[in-house]
């Protein structure tokens, strides 16, 4: 569960790329049913970038700890909304670091000599080689949501209702809010001016008692043609708290 979450806060970006005061984000695409990455699959869409700051906060006896790494992903299509069949576009790379090809899908790697991964000091400029069909691409996303702010709710029980909380963030269109247990896990999506989600009684007992983990992660989407490609561009700040769910 613990090794999927990071994949599944990735994953479950919704299309909503307007914030408007107050008002909820527009519903996701159709899905590829059976695939983790379908809610990232826009119907419109010929490729799909994610660039993501990642900050992991343990509780340890002499305080919390904040571990920070920075991530992305890619993968594209020769056939608009199509990603039973993922392309090979050659190589891709982001803040000047290759990507990864794993069956067409493109991913940033860390390692013992990276630990942190992308430091996106650069910015977020994609560059895309191009092969086959695929044109090549290059483009530079907008900023990332304001990365200033903490979860601050305590651990969440499975015999009560909970409310997340965390502080307030800039520039997102919409917000994710997970809570993962020691069986399952639950996710709600709210505005991006929102600093608060709830979780009925009945969606605590479901995720099970034992280590567990709360995340908020607000993002913006955009998306522009480049050489007749629609690509979307995601920005995400993923913030993960580790906890005990009694």
């Amino acid at each position: 569960m613990k090794k999927s979450l990071l994949l599944f806060a990735c994953c479950v970006v919704l299309l909503s790329s307007c914030k408007k005061e107050e008002e909820a984000p527009t519903p996701a695409p159709t899905p590829v049913t059976g695939d983790p990455n379908t809610a990232l699959y826009f119907n419109d869409a010929d490729g799909v970038l994610v660039s993501i700051e990642s900050v992991t906060t343990t509780e340890t006896p002499i305080g919390p700890i904040d571990v920070p790494v920075g991530l992305a992903s890619a993968f594209f299509t020769n056939t608009t909304g199509n990603f039973t069949t993922m392309a090979n576009v050659g190589t891709v790379t982001v803040d000047g670091q290759a990507l990864t090809n794993n069956n067409n899908v493109y991913t940033s790697t860390i390692s013992v000599t990276n630990p942190s991964g992308i430091d996106w000091m650069n910015g977020t400029p994609w560059e895309v080689a191009g092969a086959g069909t695929f044109p090549a691409v290059s483009t530079f996303a907008q900023n990332f949501p304001g990365s200033s702010w903490a979860i601050t709710s305590a651990a969440p029980s499975t015999s009560a209702a909970y409310v997340m909380s965390w502080g307030n963030v800039s520039n997102a269109d919409s917000i994710i809010c997970m809570v993962v247990g020691g069986s399952s896990y639950v996710t709600k999506t709210v505005a991006g001016n929102q600093t608060t989600c709830n979780f009925t009684a009945a969606q605590m007992a479901s995720v099970g008692a034992g280590t567990g983990m709360i995340q908020v992660t607000p993002y913006q989407v955009e998306s522009n043609n480049f050489n007749g490609k629609k690509i979307y561009r995601i920005m995400e700040v993923v913030k993960t708290k580790t906890v005990t769910i009694n």
